[in-house]
Parts: C-alpha cells; sequence; structure tokens
C-alpha cells in the first residue's frame, strides 16, 4: 500500500491543477465568474467571449465602441483581475 501525502486541499488542489495543465482553464473560469464585478453591468452585456492562454486574456465584445473604452482601460482591468485573483496572472489584454 503507498502512502499518502499528508498536504492542506488547497496545496493538492493546486498541484492536481499544475499536474493535469490545466492552470491556465481555472484561472479561466476564475476570471468569467468575477467579470461583471470587474467591469461592470454594460461592458459584462456586450462581452462575448473571455478566453486566458499564457498570461493573455483575450475578449471577444459586440460592440465597437466598448472596444475602444476597453482599450483605453486595459492596465486597469489588469491590475483588478490580478488583485481579485490574488497574483499576477494577466500581463496583457487583446480584444478581438
Amino acid at each position: 500500500m503507498s502512502k499518502i501525502r499528508d498536504l492542506p486541499l488547497k496545496q493538492a488542489i493546486e498541484e492536481m491543477l499544475r499536474e493535469y495543465r490545466l492552470e491556465d482553464k481555472f484561472t479561466e473560469v476564475k476570471i468569467q465568474a468575477a467579470w461583471q464585478k470587474i467591469v461592470g453591468n454594460i461592458v459584462f452585456k456586450h462581452t462575448k467571449a473571455i478566453y486566458l492562454r499564457n498570461g493573455i486574456l483575450y475578449l471577444v465584445l459586440t460592440s465597437a465602441a466598448l472596444n475602444q473604452e476597453i482599450s483605453y482601460s486595459k492596465t486597469k482591468i489588469i491590475e483588478k483581475i490580478n488583485r481579485k485573483l490574488g497574483k499576477a496572472v494577466v500581463r496583457e489584454i487583446v480584444i478581438k
């Protein structure tokens, strides 16, 4: 019988996510869940898709005016997201 290591649950989950390379997907889901609080109702309603790849957050918005507005607010949004997650995960935002 193999000996099970005693790990705190949080550390065990983080290790599992790292092992199965699911960290980005898990972080992406956290961002999606908090998106409305981060950007507000108007941007939230016009957000078609959000996905994270290698520290780059990709956004698909349905409004050209909001595309421009988000372009000006990228730094602020990155700071809010990283603060919400408790670590620097998002380095850049790309709007499609």
